[in-house]
C-alpha cells in the first residue's frame, strides 16, 4: 500500500537462480509486476568479469579498440606502458 511510483530488487531464488522484481503503481491504485529470470545474465556477468580480471592482470599489453578506431579498454601493463610514453620516456 506504500508503494506509490516503481521499486526495482534482485532476488536469489531456492534453486540457485537469480530474478529480477519490478513492481509499479498504477493510476487506479493497483500494482503491476513483472518478475524476471536473470540468472544466465548474471552467470555472463560473472564470467565476462573472470576474463576482464585475467586480461587487466596479463604481463602483456593488451589494447582494445572499436571499430572506429576508438579506445574500448586497456590492460594495467598497456596503460603503465601509455603513462611512459606520454611522460617520453622509452
Amino acid at each position: 500500500d506504500s508503494l506509490k511510483g516503481q521499486e526495482s530488487f534482485e532476488t536469489f531464488i531456492n534453486d540457485g537462480g537469480v530474478e529480477f522484481v519490478s513492481t509499479s503503481r498504477l493510476p487506479d491504485g493497483g500494482t503491476l509486476q513483472i518478475i524476471t529470470d536473470i540468472t544466465k545474465l548474471k552467470e555472463n556477468e560473472k564470467t565476462l568479469k573472470q576474463l576482464s580480471d585475467a586480461v587487466d592482470n596479463m604481463p602483456t599489453p593488451v589494447i582494445l579498440w572499436d571499430k572506429d578506431h576508438k579506445l574500448v579498454m586497456g590492460n594495467k601493463i598497456a596503460k603503465e606502458i601509455q603513462k611512459k610514453w606520454k611522460s617520453g620516456c622509452n
